[in-house]
């Protein structure tokens, strides 16, 4: 266990006298703002030079420097007392610094170690580093595996599987499943026998968007069809995730 020392109790102290202390989640902007989620509470704006160490999820207190800005109150963040997340997905902009895929994190990250293999422009799987009890030393990680090169199709979608811990590609035994699905009871009128065209590109993953045409004595008839995902997938669900 980590010993908080002396000067870091008072200082801490000194914080509970002069402003009001809170929990909650850290929520983080590409523009380097944030909010802490106090629950029940309300939101407390956190500027760009108050966010210190802290990232998107982390459990933090935040003193409450101006509760009373007409916009809602804003602080700083004093202290975080929990990591949300273990690892990162980053592309490699050289042997020492990391580019999170993920925008609402550092723009950069310093990287200690070495680079396991992965080469500048390759998408490497990285672990945050210890950064002691209250998180003050400058965020760093490690090469924990590289994935694949970035800009490419393959790379990037194994990227943002790897970012959003996404389940195993599709196969057969999904394809099965998905035949056994029974869409929600709700009235629809049954146009299968249109003939439709897709409009996705040719290296679409998703097709979920088609036109027809009808033509009828007087005028035609443009008919819009999209996926309706919600009547067929259950929230929760595997094939919901």
């Amino acid at each position: 266990m980590k010993r908080r020392s002396g000067k870091t109790v008072k200082k801490e102290k000194h914080l509970k006298q002069k402003y009001e202390l809170k929990t909650g989640i850290f929520s983080a902007s590409m523009n380097g703002f944030g909010f802490v989620n106090t629950g029940g509470e309300g939101d407390i704006f956190i500027p760009p030079k108050h966010v210190g160490n802290a990232i998107d999820g982390d459990t933090v207190e935040a003193a409450v420097t101006n509760p009373d800005d007409p916009k809602g109150p804003s602080g700083k963040i004093v202290r975080i007392l929990k990591r949300e997340r273990e690892f990162i997905v980053g592309e490699l902009l050289d042997r020492w610094t990391l580019r999170p895929l993920n925008r609402s994190l550092p723009q950069q990250i310093k990287i200690s170690g070495g680079s396991k293999g992965a080469m500048r422009g390759d998408w490497v799987k990285a672990r945050i580093l210890d950064q002691g009890s209250k998180f003050t030393e400058e965020l760093r990680c490690s090469v924990e595996e590289p994935l694949d090169k970035s800009s490419t199709v393959k790379g990037d979608i194994e990227a943002v599987m790897a970012e959003y811990d996404m389940p195993e590609p599709y196969g057969p035994g999904w394809e099965a499943a998905a035949g056994k699905l029974v869409p929600l009871d709700i009235p629809r009128e049954d146009l299968t026998d249109r003939y439709t065209l897709t409009i996705d590109p040719a290296d679409a993953r998703d097709f979920d968007d088609a036109i027809s045409v009808t033509v009828h004595k007087d005028d035609w008839e443009i008919g819009v069809h999209i996926a309706d995902v919600a009547t067929w997938v259950r929230p929760g669900t595997k094939f919901d995730k």
